[in-house]
């Protein structure tokens, strides 16, 4: 702290302590929340957009992650290696990875928001919104 913190600050700061640094899916049931760690592909960057929606119409809820940040103090490097990721969930609270490539949801750059429209021929488009840079969309 010493190396970041002036002295001159330190006496007007406060000591937090971080119990859990993994993205996890909260699920609710019965008993309260159950907690579960996403899967390793979902943690290598921040996610700051989250959607859900049944995107491969099975049935069961999917979710649609994007991140990165570049904006970090000088001593870190920018978090920015995520390229939006897919997760088909199966109904019991489990969710998979669904590759970029594969899922055609790659998102470039920071993202923000993800939010889904429908067009007049009843085709539903998910936008996502990025950090100054464009608004980018992806068909289902």
């Amino acid at each position: 702290m010493e190396d970041i913190v002036s002295p001159a600050l330190r006496n007007q700061t406060t000591e937090l302590h971080i119990e859990e640094l993994q993205s996890l899916i909260l699920l609710n049931n019965s008993n309260g929340f159950l907690i579960k760690p996403m899967p390793v592909e979902a943690q290598i960057s921040p996610i700051e957009a989250i959607y859900t929606d049944d995107v491969n119409n099975d049935g069961f809820l999917d979710l649609l992650l994007a991140g990165n940040l570049s904006a970090v103090q000088n001593r870190t490097w920018p978090l920015r290696c995520r390229l939006g990721l897919v997760l088909t969930g199966n109904g019991r609270g489990d969710f998979s990875p669904v590759q970029p490539m594969k899922s055609g949801f790659m998102v470039n750059g920071e993202a923000r928001g993800i939010k889904s429209v429908k067009t007049l021929k009843n085709e539903r488009f998910y936008l996502v919104s990025r950090n100054n840079d464009s608004l980018i969309g992806f068909k289902k």
